[in-house]
């Protein structure tokens, strides 16, 4: 899965660079935050915000709080993987 969404970063052009180091953090965190992102990767709001947008276009990335601001980004597919087994059985 990781690797499909690399490709499909790779072909984003000039803003790939930022959206994979931005695609790596929401990876090993989940669920991020824009300005938490861009604090820990040294960068700057904007080409954060950026970057989410176009993984958010790609189907990676979606926002979860239906607000503008203080958004939280999540990537569906993973936490599903990282939450299968979990739920609880019936009996």
């Amino acid at each position: 899965m990781i690797e499909t969404d690399r490709q499909k970063i790779h072909g984003m052009g000039r803003g790939a660079a930022t959206a994979h180091r931005v695609h790596d953090h929401a990876a090993r965190y989940v669920v991020i935050r824009p300005a938490a992102t861009a604090r820990s990767l040294v960068l700057t709001d904007p080409p954060v915000y950026a970057a989410i947008s176009r993984l958010e276009e790609a189907g990676i990335l979606r926002g979860v709080t239906g607000r503008q601001r203080g958004k939280i980004y999540v990537d569906d597919r993973y936490l599903a993987l990282l939450n299968e087994g979990t739920e609880p059985q019936s009996t």
